[in-house]
């Protein structure tokens, strides 16, 4: 089985689309990125039992080192 990552910044609707219908199926979702502190999706995906790594793009000096430790994680 496939393992997955899914980015989301927002509301989470897709974050939460995906994890219903791929989850434990097709693939298994191994946790959930976001850029955004305070989007409502970090609690969905929390609630469906998927681990939120926040990642905030507003601490870093340039989008190359978001990007690097976006890889990174």
């Amino acid at each position: 089985m496939k393992k997955i990552v899914i980015l989301f910044s927002g509301e989470g609707s897709n974050l939460e689309n995906l994890i219903k219908k791929l989850h434990q199926k097709s693939v298994t979702v191994v946790g959930a990125i976001t850029n955004n502190p305070n989007a409502i999706g970090i609690q969905k995906a929390e609630n469906l039992g998927v681990e939120v790594t926040i990642l905030d793009h507003k601490e870093f000096n340039s989008r190359e080192a978001f990007d690097a430790k976006l890889v990174e994680i």
